[in-house]
């Protein structure tokens, strides 16, 4: 018997977003179709330029297409008013950034819990997901500590974990272990990975590191702001 595939969470209809300025007129991504099934895990690669981050904000309602559409679990992101778009953000949406945008005068553990207390959900049961989540990616010792006090590495690690602490439908994730050692990036894949598959968890990872992709689903290639080939990784 046939497996039935999964539901679609993320859609992305002839998406193109253009820049304009007295000046000059930037075309970051010229016509984008795309469809991200629930729990899968797919990685954009691409060279500088390419259209990978503009295409992760405008998915996350970072940013507005000039033209096409954006679903998120069936629902046109282009009728959602602001308030709307943040509730979607906040409930459904973890966001890695390159930058780690780290509260500064909150700790570690406060840091990582931050999305739990916007929504209102900071009891005991998530701060033992916060501290374990922690504890995997090496931090274990950390979580009194200050931003200023930890490394660029140990930076990125709490940010990846905010990001997943809130067991979002969807993260998006730019360049998520640019500041990290080897065995740390691996580290940290194996997790998204695995939060992947047991919270169906969907992910979606731009880099231009192709070995950072070997535990995705499927990789997708962009050049020039359009999609120039995918490539199933896992079956």
């Amino acid at each position: 018997m046939k497996q039935k595939s999964k539901e679609s969470v993320i859609n992305v209809n002839h998406v193109r977003k253009v820049y304009r300025s007295k000046e000059m007129e930037y075309i970051a991504i010229k016509d984008i179709s795309l469809e991200i099934a629930r729990g899968e895990f797919v990685t954009v690669l691409g060279p500088s330029g390419s259209g990978k981050t503009t295409l992760l904000d405008v998915i996350g309602t970072l940013d507005t297409p000039t033209s096409g559409k954006v679903l998120i679990e069936g629902v046109d992101t282009s009728e959602m008013n602001d308030g709307q778009l943040s509730v979607l953000r906040n409930e459904k949406i973890g966001f890695i950034f390159q930058s780690y945008n780290l509260v500064p005068y909150l700790n570690v553990i406060e840091n990582v819990m931050l999305p739990l207390m916007v929504n209102g959900n900071s009891d005991d049961e998530h701060r033992k997901l916060a501290t374990l989540l922690l504890e995997e990616v090496g931090l274990s010792g950390k979580l009194g500590k200050k931003p200023t006090e930890l490394s660029g590495g140990e930076q990125q690690r709490v940010a990846i974990v905010r990001a997943l602490v809130n067991k979002p439908h969807i993260l998006l994730a730019d360049e998520p272990t640019g500041n990290l050692d080897s065995k740390t990036s691996d580290e940290v894949i194996n997790l998204l990975a695995r939060m992947s598959k047991e919270n169906d968890t969907t992910i979606l990872m731009v880099t231009h590191d192709p070995d950072l992709a070997k535990l995705s689903d499927r990789c997708v290639y962009m050049r020039d702001g359009l999609v120039e080939k995918e490539i199933r990784v896992r079956k």
